[in-house]
């Protein structure tokens, strides 16, 4: 019963324009979730070249990089809302074009500018959801936001399963990207035409008014953010990028694949129903203190993924303990980074914070390519966990570095920690 009241608490804490920004995300989660695990499919269909293949996958990568930075400019310049509109359109009709796509070259095209779209979006997106929401209700929003993420992506797979099982691969992959593509067009409706309500807060629409000129490097010389952003980049080379490709790689190698969607369903589950009671537990704690717990809990899940044999209970066991850190980290980053962002550069502190997101990622790509190329891939885990246990011990005893204001309380005082650590 308190659980359940809690819930709508937290539903109702939410501004009535984030709603239905948070119901689109869900909507276009079902679609992510259902095609994410087909875009190696698509380029065997393609009858590419493996070295030709392997190039477009390192390529989604750069081209990632350029659309954090270009989406955080643009949603300066144009404002988040038309910014999130563009992309949400753009990228729904690539999506369709890669799934129906039969010339290798457009497939290709497709993918990298579905890869550019997308996370053009996710900078404009978090950039508008920061203006929208409060200072004391933003962590509560992009917990929201992580929630349904995760809850649509694991529907989607679901679906995309029962999909190929009753259609068959062809036909059926053309069905999961067409659907993918409607649920990126049908958002971009909710975000046109929902938000435009007079009811909808007026900083949803305050969206489309912000034209003030500003550059990455004012957003550089912040140097709470910059620490921020290195943070990230630590975090996601040896966290969460290696969650999605050093550990997927490990368990192949020792002919245990079949552990890999019990590890998936274990990350989804304990997100969606671990990430709002966790955030009722964090208010009014500092961040600082957060996120070194999120780095520890990250640690010691690598530091079980390093002393792991053959048993799935203790790989199960390392990936929800990893994701208990999972669920600290992702909206204290979040909701920091906007607090720290000034209402003329939002957008380029989101597409900073995307830009180290998806540095990270490539450095875990690389990292975990090279050892698993030598065959050396069992040493990672055991060298992300020493790193993740530092960083939680930097953050712990250098709190002030870190941005140290409460979780939950609104931040006037972001500028000002900002301005002593620039002094």
């Amino acid at each position: 019963m308190r659980m359940g009241t809690g819930l709508i608490a937290a539903v109702r804490q939410v501004p009535p324009g984030v709603k239905v920004v948070l119901g689109g995300d869900l909507l276009s989660s079902l679609g992510n979730g259902a095609t994410y695990p087909f875009l190696v499919v698509l380029l065997v269909r393609a009858d590419l070249p493996t070295a030709v293949a392997a190039g477009v996958l390192v390529s989604r990568a750069m081209v990632a990089m350029i659309g954090a930075g270009v989406g955080g400019t643009l949603a300066d310049r144009i404002g988040a809302r038309s910014a999130v509109l563009a992309a949400l359109t753009a990228a729904g009709i690539c999506a369709v074009i890669m799934g129906f796509s039969i010339q290798p070259i457009v497939t290709v095209v497709a993918i990298l500018a579905f890869t550019f779209f997308s996370v053009l979006l996710l900078s404009a997106l978090d950039a508008l959801l920061g203006m929208a929401t409060p200072a004391e209700s933003r962590e509560l929003v992009f917990a929201w936001k992580y929630t349904v993420v995760h809850l649509g992506a694991a529907l989607g797979a679901v679906g995309a399963s029962i999909t190929l099982g009753l259609t068959g691969d062809q036909l059926g992959l053309q069905i999961l990207y067409l659907f993918d593509g409607g649920t990126f067009l049908l958002y971009a409706v909710f975000v046109g035409v929902l938000t435009k309500k007079p009811e909808a807060p007026a900083a949803v629409l305050a969206g489309i008014k912000v034209r003030t000129p500003g550059s990455y490097g004012q957003v550089a010389r912040d140097a709470v953010m910059r620490r921020i952003c290195m943070l990230i980049i630590v975090v996601v080379a040896v966290g969460f990028g290696q969650l999605q490709i050093g550990l997927p790689a490990l368990v192949a190698s020792r002919g245990q694949a079949h552990f890999l969607g019990w590890m998936a369903a274990t990350n989804m589950a304990a997100v969606v129903l671990m990430q709002l009671p966790a955030q009722r537990w964090l208010t009014g704690r500092r961040r600082s203190y957060v996120l070194s717990l999120a780095l520890g809990a990250m640690a010691l899940g690598w530091a079980l993924v390093a002393a792991w044999f053959s048993g799935l209970p203790q790989l199960v066991l390392a990936s929800f303990i990893f994701t208990i850190g999972e669920v600290l980290f992702t909206p204290v980053w979040m909701a920091t980074v906007n607090d720290l962002a000034t209402p003329a550069l939002r957008g380029r502190y989101n597409g900073a914070s995307n830009f180290a997101y998806m540095t990270g990622t490539a450095i875990a790509a690389l990292v975990s390519g090279v050892l698993l190329a030598t065959g050396e891939i069992a040493a990672l885990f055991p060298i992300c966990s020493i790193v993740l246990a530092f960083s939680a011990l930097l953050i712990w005893c250098f709190p002030d570095r870190f941005f140290r204001a409460p979780i939950g309380v609104a931040s006037a005082q972001s500028n000002l920690v900002r301005e002593v650590h620039d002094s």
